[in-house]
């Protein structure tokens, strides 16, 4: 089980890089169409402009998350690891195997709602991909 944990903490710290580096990439987004609005301020500049926003928006908040979430998946494995000895030793008490079966449960109901996010996370992706291209066909017919 203690490696499992660590094993968790490893990808949760993947996540938090994942996150950062999407973060990072919509702040850019963002920059370039402030920088449009700026010059030509017209209907489709200031949508791109909002929706960069969004986008920046959405991805600070899911690396807020992914810390939350990997400060607490460590939290459980130190508690982990602090329980394991009794379990080792055959000495623990039936307060110990619930503490350790609550655990558990809460390491599964996070990786569920991990699948959950990342499977929302997959849809934004696409969807910002899709106004990115529209953005550079745009930008391509008004010879930008």
């Amino acid at each position: 089980t203690i490696r499992g944990a660590d094993q968790i903490i490893v990808m949760d710290r993947g996540e938090v890089r994942e996150n950062r580096r999407e973060r990072n990439r919509s702040a850019r987004e963002r920059n370039r169409s402030r920088r449009e609005n700026a010059r030509s301020p017209n209907a489709d500049d200031r949508r791109d402009l909002r929706d960069d926003r969004r986008d920046l928006r959405d991805d600070r908040r899911d690396t807020r998350r992914s810390q939350a979430d990997l400060a607490r998946t460590r939290a459980i494995a130190e508690e982990l690891r602090r329980l394991q000895p009794a379990f080792t030793a055959g000495t623990a008490t039936p307060a110990q195997a619930a503490r350790k079966d609550a655990l558990l449960r809460e390491l599964v109901a996070m990786s569920r709602r991990e699948v959950a996010r990342s499977q929302q996370e997959v849809r934004e992706d696409r969807r910002e991909r899709r106004e990115d291209g529209r953005e550079r066909r745009e930008d391509r017919r008004r010879g930008r």
